[in-house]
């Protein structure tokens, strides 16, 4: 059973308060960008400054996948000055209620953009914050009613606003992928002191979609305000689809060995990424015609080390089986589950040069093999004079090993650039960034976006 995605193939949640401080890192640097003023000549003058856009909570009303209903502050602040007499600098707040988020789909299911709907329930109020005496009475009796009706009247007349994605579909479409009926869905889970969004998909791979909806739960991990879960089968996936698009060769060749993959596959299992396959290599261009066929099995468990410090790392711990078959000509070694193969090849292809040269003048000759504990030790010994033994190999059955990966480098990114600013954003990494249970990976971190500039 799924413990993260609810059985869909790619599953991602962002937490609300994430999104506000994106926002507010943009309106931030685009302050000068985003203010209005206007000369009224001998009467005076005015100026607005958008300051905020916050989205104030999100929730999904049934059925779920339904369209996500949010409320949205502004906050715009007015310099206005009349007849050189009166001054004010009051703060306009205008709040949108029950604006729904949707994303429509064809006929046939698919995506086709991001609607912005007025549904029933719509709500606007405008207020004037700070606004004190005569003025602040005009403004938040007369002025502030008028103006929450126009914008409620021109909203209604909108109803609804559509951002057409087809390019991402498109994008999909071309790799060779394509959106299950219902997919890509997006919802509101509420949180202990938050909201989030999450948008979950299936593709048409690997059968019937199996994502159920009202399984969905938040899996953000503690601290993390973004994260994503991936499903095995969703690797499964792409791993054929880069095969198969030619993205990774499935032959290659390695000086005069002719390398074929014939077989690759990824699985999770509790704490670990477990990669399976089976290859086969030959070489021809000698005296000696040579073939292998190795079948392996390798073990990753990967972890986040140093997450306080500056240079934060995933650690991680292997080990590996591979069983290897060289057969040469004139001659069949059986070299039964050598560790690490690869690396050893050079050695037992030599080796089996080296066994058809003495063959010559130790005829006739046995080859034994014996399992030591974790260790294979193979033996050519001459018949006719015993106890000669011309060639001995040792090869381990087990490879074990650790290491560590750096990641200074991405501990800091920039945001798509709009309007010629591009904030950036610092990424947190926590003991728990990477956590891996049964046919299922999450990633989660804390990201903090650019503190906006003090007005």
């Amino acid at each position: 059973m799924s413990r993260w995605s609810a059985g869909y193939s790619v599953v991602a949640e962002i937490a609300r308060s994430l999104i506000n401080d994106i926002l507010a890192s943009y309106i931030g640097k685009l302050r000068s960008q985003l203010t209005f003023s206007r000369s009224l000549g001998r009467i005076g003058g005015l100026a607005a400054t958008l300051d905020k856009l916050e989205l104030l909570d999100f929730e999904d009303p049934a059925p779920v996948g339904g369209g996500v209903h949010t409320d949205v502050r502004f906050e715009v602040t007015l310099n206005y000055r009349l007849l050189f007499v009166i001054h004010g600098k009051p703060t306009l707040v205008v709040t949108f209620e029950e604006i729904a988020v949707d994303l429509p789909t064809t006929n046939a299911g698919l995506p086709r953009g991001v609607a912005v709907k007025i549904e029933r329930g719509f709500k606007t109020r405008v207020t004037f914050r700070n606004a004190r005496g005569i003025a602040g009475w005009l403004l938040n009796t007369i002025i502030a009613p008028v103006l929450s009706l126009g914008i409620w009247l021109a909203f209604t007349v909108l109803r609804k606003v559509e951002i057409p994605i087809w390019p991402l579909v498109d994008v999909f479409h071309k790799i060779g992928l394509s959106f299950a009926p219902g997919s890509p869905l997006l919802t509101a889970l509420r949180l202990s002191s938050d909201n989030s969004l999450v948008l979950a998909s299936d593709f048409t791979f690997g059968g019937a979609p199996q994502g159920v909806p009202t399984r969905i739960a938040s899996f953000l991990p503690v601290d993390a305000n973004v994260a994503a879960v991936v499903h095995e089968r969703a690797v499964a996936a792409a791993v054929d689809l880069a095969f198969a698009k030619g993205w990774v060769p499935s032959r290659f060749k390695v000086k005069k060995w002719k390398i074929y993959i014939n077989s690759f596959a990824i699985a999770f299992t509790k704490g670990t990424i477990e990669a399976s396959g089976t290859l086969k290599a030959k070489r021809k261009k000698c005296w000696c015609r040579v073939k292998a066929r190795i079948r392996f099995r390798a073990a990753i468990r990967p972890r986040i080390i140093d997450e306080a410090t500056a240079h934060p790392k995933v650690a991680f711990t292997y080990d590996a089986d591979v069983n290897t078959k060289i057969s040469c000509s004139g001659m069949l070694v059986v070299l039964g589950s050598i560790m690490f193969a690869p690396t050893f090849m050079s050695l037992t292809v030599g080796a089996s040069f080296l066994i058809n040269i003495l063959l010559n003048q130790f005829m006739p000759f046995r080859t034994e093999f014996k399992r030591d504990g974790l260790i294979l030790n193979v033996y050519v010994r001459s018949v006719g004079f015993s106890g000669f033994i011309p060639l001995m190999m040792r090869f381990p059955l087990t490879l074990t090993g650790d290491g560590t990966y750096d990641l200074g480098p991405f501990l800091r990114f920039d945001l798509e650039e709009l309007w010629g600013v591009k904030p950036y954003v610092d990424v947190g990494y926590k003991s728990d960034t990477i956590s891996i249970a049964e046919d299922e990976l999450r990633l989660g971190v804390r990201l903090t976006p650019e503190k906006p500039p003090t007005p």
